[in-house]
């Protein structure tokens, strides 16, 4: 039962009782306030959905688009790759260890490029680069999200 409704009758039943007088404006101003809660509640919500749509709503086009990735092993860099490829994005998955049970799952995902790239080792940087560059064709390399976490000590 809806807490107005249960308001409601509880002031006809305090009505009918005689104790109307004492009751009714205290019941009548919380149902009032109740009301307004509401209302308020549900012009917030709607104007919050509308202007998140209005600002982030707009879905970009991934045709001929790619993304580098790296770090994508584990974690926020295997979630992204996974997020990003079910969008259409092509994805280019930096794997520290290329045959880790992390890049194995996402090298089954079709539009998914596993990379062994320790971002340490000039030669594995270059090596993914080379292959980014030929692997390319028309498509855009349209951002790189540098994930992958070193420790410099020094």
């Amino acid at each position: 039962m809806c807490m107005c409704t249960a308001l409601l009758l509880f002031t006809l039943l305090a009505a009918a009782s005689g104790v109307a007088r004492y009751y009714v404006p205290v019941l009548s101003l919380l149902a009032e306030a109740l009301g307004t809660l509401v209302l308020v509640g549900w012009c917030c919500q709607k104007s919050a959905s509308f202007i998140r749509r209005r600002l982030f709503g707009r879905i970009l086009d991934s045709a001929g688009k790619a993304v580098l990735i790296t770090g994508c092993d584990t974690g926020f860099g295997n979630l992204l790759t996974r997020k990003l490829s079910t969008k259409g994005y092509h994805v280019y998955a930096g794997c520290l260890f290329s045959n880790g049970g992390g890049a194995q799952e996402l090298a089954s995902i079709s539009n998914v490029t596993i990379l062994q790239l320790d971002v340490t080792k000039e030669d594995e940087i270059d090596a993914a680069y080379e292959v980014v560059k030929r692997s390319l064709g028309h498509n855009v390399l349209w951002a790189v999200v540098s994930n992958a976490g070193t420790l410099n000590v020094g």
